[in-house]
């Protein structure tokens, strides 16, 4: 789950990061671009954040790419179950498992949780 923290941004030249857009429903009638794009470092290929024209206001960071401390979460949240290939196994601990996407949206996650920061 990302988190709503926070965080120093370093700025990134556009040379720097390249972008990733899904279709869902490949090879099938009913294909489609997704609305969201993934951006990953050019050098290292590591995911930086993901963005969704859906909501231009937001911006979704990888957890793997903030520099600032952040706290240990005591659950996750796994979502999209419905899309997970059968021979990826969810991440071991305690966690909450959904077919489609989870009871909140991330903000109120974050609010439920008390990690809301405005």
């Amino acid at each position: 789950m990302p988190m709503q923290v926070p965080v120093q941004i370093t700025p990134l030249q556009s040379s720097e990061t390249r972008k990733y857009t899904a279709t869902a429903d490949r090879g099938k009638p009913t294909a489609k671009k997704c609305t969201s794009e993934r951006n990953f470092c050019s050098e290292c290929a590591s995911m930086l954040w993901l963005w969704d024209k859906t909501w231009p206001e937001l911006i979704h960071p990888f957890a793997s790419a903030i520099d600032t401390e952040l706290p240990i979460a005591e659950e996750m949240v796994c979502v999209k179950g419905d899309s997970k290939p059968e021979y990826v196994r969810w991440p071991e601990g305690k966690k909450k498992v959904y077919e489609g996407y989870g009871e909140f949206s991330i903000e109120g996650w974050h609010k439920e949780k008390g990690l809301w920061v405005e």
